[in-house]
């Protein structure tokens, strides 16, 4: 998927749950960094966390609960 098509796509699904998520699935390509066996290992790395972010776009994880101040 390009870059302009996440864009797209994460415009139309943003909601105050999934801000940041949106965020860092956005940021990924700026994490990818180095030259060839360092690249490499960024890029796997980028589309593993890629899968699990767009999951997390469409169905958000619940928000952790706060605790109370004690």
């Amino acid at each position: 998927m390009g870059y302009e098509k996440d864009v797209a796509t994460v415009l139309g699904l943003l909601s105050p749950a999934n801000l940041d998520t949106a965020i860092e699935l956005l940021s990924l390509p700026d994490r990818i960094r180095g030259y060839g066996p360092v690249k490499e290992k960024a890029v796997q790395d980028a589309k593993s966390r890629y899968a699990q972010l767009a999951a997390d776009l469409v169905n958000p994880p619940p928000a952790p609960r706060q605790m109370a101040a004690e």
